[in-house]
């Protein structure tokens, strides 16, 4: 009887350890999860311009496509040179499927806002893009006062982000879809900034993990005195 209840003590020892060691690995994944899903990204930085076109009444944007899913949660509009800062731009965004608008803001100009890799931004409702898609950004630069941005100056692209082609043309009625003189320049006039989409699969794993390897208890064999 005590090597049977040896026994089933070192298989409940084994049983914990493992149970442990699997706990703490999934804990560790869901927490690189949770780091890697607020981590907030840009999909392009730069620093001050040496030139800029000067210009009002006009929409400016580009296509684009993420190569994982993210969630957008700001747009904004590129500052080219701080010391001229631009005026209020209506900055919107479209799936390129229907030409749908997803979402829409205003970045107020002035100096209100601050300046993040080069960009002001305005808080959206969180936007999911799927990787693959192609959707398209655009802000109107309005009628009267002068608004900046920059064709062709270098800057730095996010990785998990695939640049197309811009678009420039006129609009007196605002903003709207960017579909007109299309170039394979990287215009910066519109931004946006994003997270990943949280992964769901390193919380079930934990789940998981907790209930496979759980220590149970084996009822000792009964024993009848003689």
């Amino acid at each position: 009887m005590r090597k049977s209840i040896g026994a089933l003590l070192r298989v409940g020892v084994r049983a914990s350890i493992t149970a442990s060691v699997a706990l703490v690995l999934a804990a560790a994944l869901v927490c690189g999860g949770e780091a890697r899903a607020g981590m907030i990204m840009q999909a392009y930085t730069h620093g001050q311009f040496s030139a800029t076109l000067v210009t009002n009444n006009i929409v400016t944007g580009y296509r684009f496509t993420p190569h994982e899913d993210i969630i957008v949660r700001r747009l904004g509009v590129s500052i080219p040179f701080q010391q001229l800062p631009q005026p209020d731009i209506i900055v919107g965004l479209w799936s390129e499927s229907g030409q749908m608008l997803l979402a829409t803001t205003t970045v107020i100009g002035g100096n209100v806002l601050p300046i993040e890799g080069g960009s002001r931004f305005a808080d959206i409702a969180p936007v999911q893009l799927d990787a693959g898609s192609w959707y398209r950004i655009g802000m109107h630069i309005p009628p009267g006062a002068d608004g900046y941005y920059n064709l062709n100056h270098p800057r730095n692209e996010h990785p998990l982000i695939e640049f197309g082609v811009r678009y420039f043309h006129q609009n007196t009625n605002g903003l709207g879809y960017p579909q007109f003189n299309a170039a394979d320049l990287r215009v910066s006039g519109p931004n946006f900034q994003f997270v990943f989409v949280p992964t769901p699969g390193a919380a079930t794993l934990a789940f998981v993990a907790s209930i496979l390897f759980a220590p149970r208890r084996r009822r000792a064999p009964s024993t009848r005195a003689p």
